[in-house]
Formats: C-alpha cells, sequence, structure tokens
C-alpha cells in the first residue's frame, strides 16, 4: 500500500512538475516517440515479460533492463517487486526513481507488464534525453 501511495503522490506531483520541464520540439517529439515504440518491441521481444518473484530472479542472472541499477540496488528493486495472480501489485517506485533515467525505467517496468507507470516516476529520474522527456510528459503507449 505504501508504494502505491507513493505512485498517488507522484501523479500529482507529477502534473505540477510538468510546467517547469523542457518541451520537445514537433521533430523531437516525433522521433521521441518512434523511440519509444522501438524500445517497447526490442524490449518485450527479447526477454519474457515477468510475472512471478521467481522469473524476475532468473532474469537478474542474465543480461537485461534490470543492469542500469547498481548491484545493491537492483537486489533492493527485486526484493520490493510483489505479483498477485500473476500480476504486478507492489515495487519500490523512489528506487526506480532515484538510480535510473526515465528511459531506463520505462525498460524495466515494461519487463513487468507495467510500463505505463513511467509517466508517474518524474520528480527524481534523471532526465538525460528527448525520450525521457516524452516518457514523462506523454507517457508511454500500450
Amino acid at each position: 500500500m505504501h508504494y502505491y501511495r507513493m505512485l498517488l503522490i507522484g501523479a500529482v506531483m507529477s502534473m505540477t512538475a510538468h510546467a517547469a520541464e523542457p518541451k520537445l520540439l514537433p521533430a523531437e517529439l516525433v522521433q521521441a516517440r518512434e523511440q519509444q515504440q522501438q524500445l517497447a518491441q526490442q524490449t518485450l521481444t527479447s526477454f519474457p515479460k515477468i510475472d512471478s518473484v521467481a522469473k524476475l530472479m532468473q532474469l537478474a542472472q542474465q543480461d537485461s533492463p534490470l543492469d542500469a541499477f547498481p548491484p545493491s540496488q537492483k537486489q533492493q528493486f527485486i526484493a520490493s517487486v510483489q505479483f498477485r495472480q500473476q500480476q504486478l501489485s507492489d515495487f519500490d517506485m523512489e528506487l526506480l526513481t532515484r538510480e535510473l533515467t526515465p528511459t531506463e525505467i520505462y525498460q524495466v517496468l515494461l519487463l513487468l507488464g507495467a510500463g505505463e507507470y513511467t509517466q508517474f516516476c518524474s520528480q527524481l529520474a534523471r532526465v538525460q534525453t528527448p525520450l525521457d522527456i516524452y516518457l514523462l510528459t506523454y507517457g508511454a503507449e500500450k
């Protein structure tokens, strides 16, 4: 429940924070959208959807988007992930936003079937690319 409360707080803060965020030019917007779609396709075809802690722990032993975390934070994040009926039910969003860029967050959440939550990770995430801005401003398309 704590993490969903953080999600709601993050969503409200995200709405107010977007006014100060850099805007994308039309050409950057088109390019970022194409990058988002390519990244989603690449991630979803390269890795199985993770629907259990056991599968997540198995994936953590391979090269994957989870490698964007420093090793100790990777283990912390994995320990925070919970599933109910093969659906993601909980994860530590604060750890994601503290350690990763929005693009990295998106890839990790795609693995968990929750890419749409990327938009709510804006408060601490390091924005480095137009794709990061796109993901935080427009969210992830399904």
